[in-house]
């Protein structure tokens, strides 16, 4: 990746080891019992792919809080901005949240 990290990744990044399921997930990965879950080279958990979020000071809310107030969202629709944040990003209850 270029330039410099954005101060959303910058802070998921600092906050990976304050949320319990995601050090359990964690810990599971590296005693390989977890297969859906990975390791990324900058050690952040990654689900599918997909960017575990801490559910730590209202990371998923402020992800949540950036798209709703962005012009994409007001054309888009829960629908499409449910399936375009599941390709991105992965936390508890992603669903229920981005619904309400």
């Amino acid at each position: 990746k270029n330039g410099p990290e954005s101060s959303f990744l910058s802070n998921l990044k600092a906050k990976k080891y304050l949320d319990p399921v995601l050090v359990y997930l964690k810990k599971s990965v590296s005693e390989k019992t977890i297969k859906v879950f990975s390791r990324g080279g900058d050690s952040v958990l990654h689900y599918q792919g997909r960017l575990c979020v801490p559910n730590i000071d209202y990371l998923s809310e402020q992800i949540l809080s950036e798209a709703h107030s962005s012009h994409y969202f007001l054309y888009s629709g829960a629908t499409k901005m449910y399936r375009n944040f599941w390709e991105v990003y992965w936390w508890n209850r992603i669903k229920k949240n981005i619904v309400n």
